[in-house]
């Protein structure tokens, strides 16, 4: 029984963010109220989280 509930609600999660996505895909195309990110923010974020992934594989050395 326990799938079953489980699986209604990954099926209702799945929905709700189907809707969000066309709600900001609509915004972003039609209303204009929302723009997309800039590249450079997004390679700037990528960097960061190149980084942080670097630094956690050496402090996860250290430990080991």
């Amino acid at each position: 029984m326990s799938k079953v509930i489980q699986l209604h609600n990954r099926r209702h999660e799945r929905e709700v963010e189907d809707k969000f996505i066309e709600l900001l895909d609509r915004e972003v195309k039609t209303e204009g109220k929302v723009k997309p990110l800039s590249t450079s923010l997004i390679e700037r974020m990528d960097a960061l989280r190149l980084k942080a992934e670097q630094a956690k594989a050496r402090a996860e050395i250290l430990e080991g």
